[in-house]
């Protein structure tokens, strides 16, 4: 009998990952995505992410393209405040609740929002729509970032969006 192996690949990428660079916050951004590509992106789920015994929350924003089959999401580097976290030491603030937030991609402090595009016929797409963005003066800085180059794609369990 014929053996037969079945090679996968862990690390296929099937996304293209645009990464922001905006002083703004992140629903003027949405904003600006949406009237400028012609999308609606709404709200869609929370990513939960636990770093160091802490759950840090970051919204994920989508809109799915029928008619071209694709999908974006929106979602920013910087979690949302966490006020559940308080203080563990004993002083003067011990009882104080502390806003705290963390980072999706540590190596990538300069990007402040991810404009993910997933579907059969995003190829092509990342470029043009990266032309599109640089032209919109708030936005300081586009670029398509390559997954596979990231330190921390190793440390954590891919999230299905």
């Amino acid at each position: 009998m014929a053996k037969h192996v079945l090679n996968i690949q862990q690390n296929v990428f099937d996304f293209i990952l645009l990464g922001i660079n905006c002083n703004e916050n992140q629903y003027r951004v949405l904003s600006l995505l949406n009237d400028t590509l012609d999308l609606e992106l709404a709200l869609g789920n929370y990513i939960p992410l636990n770093l160091d015994n802490q759950i840090f929350n970051f919204s994920l924003f989508r809109f799915t393209d029928d008619i071209l089959r694709i999908e974006y999401f929106f979602i920013p580097n910087l979690s949302n405040y966490n006020p559940e976290n308080k203080s563990e030491e004993q002083n003067l603030f011990a009882e104080m609740r502390i806003d705290t937030r963390a980072r999706l991609v540590k190596e990538l402090p300069e990007t402040d929002f991810f404009l993910i595009i997933k579907g059969e016929e995003m190829h092509g797409l990342g470029e043009r729509i990266k032309e599109r963005l640089k032209k919109v003066k708030e936005l300081l800085n586009i670029q398509i970032i390559q997954v596979e180059d990231l330190p921390s794609r190793k440390d954590r369990k891919s999230t299905r969006l």
